[in-house]
């Protein structure tokens, strides 16, 4: 019984010491996909697609210039390098998405505009 408890121990600790800590790359990568997901499910896909309707070149330009702010309790207690690299994540993304929604909404317009004057 003991001969098997210690066993099992050795084992343990032989596959603790042998898995290795996450790298730096994996880290990295793990914070550019939280930055993404986030990124995805905060923006509002609404407004983006509103202002493109109504409000035309202004909301072009503002969809270009507006950099989107990091949502602060998700980085209360996390390393700088997460920081780093979550913020600028975050903020590429949504400007993205931002610039491919408004130029979506834009769509019905331009197709209106061709044919009013096409006839």
């Amino acid at each position: 019984m003991k001969r098997g408890i210690s066993n099992i121990l050795i084992v343990l600790l032989l596959a603790c010491a042998i898995m290795p800590a996450l790298s730096t790359e994996e880290k990295i990568a793990q914070h550019i996909l939280d930055a993404l997901r986030d990124a995805e499910a905060d923006i509002n896909k609404n407004q983006w697609l509103s202002l493109g309707c109504f409000c035309g070149p202004m909301a072009y330009a503002a969809s270009l210039t507006r950099t989107p702010a990091v949502p602060t309790e998700r980085l209360v207690g996390k390393s700088s390098e997460y920081l780093d690299v979550y913020s600028e994540e975050y903020r590429r993304k949504r400007k993205a998405l931002q610039v491919v929604l408004f130029n979506f909404s834009l769509r019905p317009s331009i197709v209106l505009m061709r044919t009013d004057n096409s006839s």
